[in-house]
């Protein structure tokens, strides 16, 4: 538990509320002590039942699900942690926001970077947005050593807890996990008995995507899609039903009444004989053999045709976009160029990504920095940098036309380590040109940043010119050669 000092500043709200003597409500004893009831309801930390079920929601990982969830993930788990501390100097808004980076040997960024002894960051930010995906709400344990602090965080599955109501023990609530398979836990009751382990609230960080009745409950994207997630379960498993009974032999079997006419038990027997020998993908094509009075007659088609393939595209998009996840990033479409794939990428950073881990970061903030560490620190989680190439060759080559970067600028640009030389520092047009004085003849020193018309090896020559060059040249319409006009050479002004 963190200790007064240390949590949210000190700060007392329950003091903010005003003097109570001002409030003509606060006669009645039960309506004063309903709403402090109330108010202390929501800045406690405890869980509340289940309005979903969890444990279903984290089974149903499998399909376009499992394929939107992943994709996700993937995504997340390559973010960026960052750990800053404030300056006292620091302005919201101001032209210095006064961010300190913290050393990498701090306490905190020791206990993001390795939150346990089996997963790093990423696989805890991929744990994370699984949870939240599947029952729209992410716990970690978050124990406390002897002197208070967190030594490690473990991601709790949603579908494996019990609320405990709050008590003399727990006095902000807490969590009851009961793992839902023994494995090294086998001694602890599992999800289906009695028992499990208890943990207070206090030590558990969540994270939900909220719910619109209930505070301390998160909102499965799952259940609030159901409907269109069963209707694609359907369609999948009757697609399976259809190739699994389907019977399609290369002909079927035609009986002369006169010779042979079967009821009851025989045409039962009968029926279930052909469905055995040649129902099913395996049987196509099986060879019959045929009672006397019996025929083979060639079937309608040798093609299996299965419904639903429209509407079941249409399904698949819809859920892909509840995890906001495009066809695209799952793989689902493969003729795209680069600049719709660039497009996609910068829609989903910006609408699925960002938002994402700003709540997890947000959350690990309020839940676990600030009240341990102190309001002067806090982290941020940064997805991975998505680079357009074409995008940046253009915004080097203006930059180098209107010379208001430097070399190495203009090298970031291009996604070129910067150099150390002085000439890195000097704006893209400036310093010694061909012949050691500006404008003039000569060489680039060793390792010289030209101009990006000659890096980029587009053979124009004229770009890679300075101004002094460029107007020193003869401006003739015949040709580009070191000469002026004949016309001028001769004296003639152009006079034959």
């Amino acid at each position: 538990m963190p200790t007064d000092k240390q949590r949210f500043s000190g700060v007392d709200y329950g003091a903010l509320a005003g003097p109570r003597d001002e409030r003509p409500s606060d006669s009645d004893a039960a309506t004063k002590l309903a709403r402090e009831r109330y108010l202390a309801s929501l800045r406690s930390r405890s869980p509340v039942q289940w309005m979903s079920d969890h444990l279903t929601e984290s089974q149903r990982l499998k399909g376009a699900v499992y394929l939107a969830v992943k994709c996700l993930g993937d995504q997340a788990s390559q973010a960026e942690l960052k750990c800053y501390r404030w300056d006292e100097s620091a302005r919201q808004g101001g032209e210095s926001d006064g961010k300190e980076p913290l050393p990498v040997d701090h306490s905190l960024c020791q206990l993001l970077r390795r939150p346990n002894p089996r997963h790093t960051l990423g696989m805890l930010l991929k744990k994370a947005v699984q949870q939240l995906s599947l029952t729209g709400t992410w716990l970690a344990l978050a124990p406390v050593n002897d002197f208070g602090t967190p030594r490690e965080l473990w991601s709790v599955p949603t579908g494996t807890y019990q609320p405990i109501a709050i008590c003399a023990e727990y006095p902000d609530g807490g969590f009851r996990i009961q793992p839902f398979f023994p494995g090294p836990l086998a001694q602890i009751p599992g999800t289906l008995s009695t028992g499990g382990v208890a943990f207070d609230a206090r030590d558990v960080i969540a994270a939900r995507h909220p719910h619109p009745l209930v505070d301390h409950e998160g909102l499965a994207p799952l259940a609030a899609c159901d409907l269109a997630l069963d209707t694609i379960e359907a369609v999948d498993r009757a697609r399976m039903q259809v190739m699994r009974k389907v019977v399609r032999p290369a002909a079927t079997l035609k009986l002369d009444s006169t010779v042979y006419q079967p009821d009851g038990d025989d045409l039962d027997r009968a029926r279930e004989e052909i469905a055995s020998l040649l129902s099913g993908p395996d049987n196509a094509g099986g060879v019959a053999m045929l009672p006397p009075g019996s025929e083979l007659v060639e079937y309608g088609g040798a093609s299996v045709e299965v419904g639903w393939i429209e509407s079941w595209t249409q399904l698949i998009s819809f859920v892909l976009s509840i995890f906001g996840v495009t066809r695209s990033l799952a793989f689902m479409e493969d003729d795209t160029s680069f600049a719709a794939l660039y497009a996609k990428l910068k829609q989903f950073d910006l609408f699925t990504l960002c938002p994402l881990l700003r709540m997890l970061s947000d959350n690990l903030n309020l839940q676990l920095v600030w009240p341990y560490f102190g309001e002067d620190y806090f982290v941020e989680l940064e997805p991975r940098k998505i680079v357009d190439q074409e995008n940046d060759q253009k915004r080097a080559q203006l930059a180098t036309s209107a010379k208001v970067a430097t070399n190495n600028e203009v090298r970031k640009m291009l996604a070129l380590e910067p150099t150390d030389e002085k000439w890195g520092e000097e704006r893209v047009g400036d310093g010694q040109q061909p012949g050691g004085q500006p404008g003039q003849g000569g060489n680039l020193p060793a390792g010289r940043h030209v101009p990006l018309a000659g890096l980029m090896g587009d053979g124009s020559d004229e770009q890679a010119e300075s101004d002094e060059q460029s107007q020193a040249r003869p401006r003739q319409q015949q040709g580009r050669g070191s000469l002026g006009d004949r016309a001028i050479l001769n004296g003639t002004n152009g006079a034959h």
